[in-house]
């Protein structure tokens, strides 16, 4: 390519570069002209919008509630902190099998009772949780 070519080349770019500022310098004075470098690619630009009661993609994963409350039933509701300690107590002592509800109530000084010691072993794990005992 002779010397002329490449100058003629330059020349070219370099119009074209001007021509490129002009058309951004005059885009940015006109509200209506969108600079195309400043258009959000993951912007939905739909006239559509979506409405409310559109269920969500199949392909997203449902979003799990927040784990700061622990969740009861009513009935696991009634227990209070101290006779989930209780129990936790004889449970962590190993003097008797958990399932013999007569030893338990009797060990716990008549303050647990066999429907009480039934929500408690359903429930143990949120119980725990709800009163922050440490497992022995």
């Amino acid at each position: 390519m002779s010397q002329v070519g490449k100058t003629k080349n330059k020349s070219d770019e370099k119009l074209k570069k001007e021509q490129e500022k002009a058309e951004k310098a005059t885009s940015a004075n006109d509200p209506d002209v969108e600079d195309p470098d400043m258009i959000d690619k993951d912007q939905d630009i739909s006239d559509k919008d979506p409405a409310p009661s559109d269920p969500p993609p199949a392909n997203d994963p449902p979003k799990d509630p927040p784990k700061t409350k622990v969740k009861l039933d009513d009935k696991a509701a009634t227990i209070t902190q101290f006779e989930m300690e209780t129990y936790e107590r004889i449970r962590v002592q190993g003097k008797t099998n958990m399932f013999d509800a007569s030893r338990v109530i009797q060990l716990s000084g008549n303050h647990l009772t066999k429907e009480k010691l039934v929500i408690i072993m359903e429930h143990y794990d949120k119980l725990m949780k709800k009163y922050k005992i440490e497992r022995g």
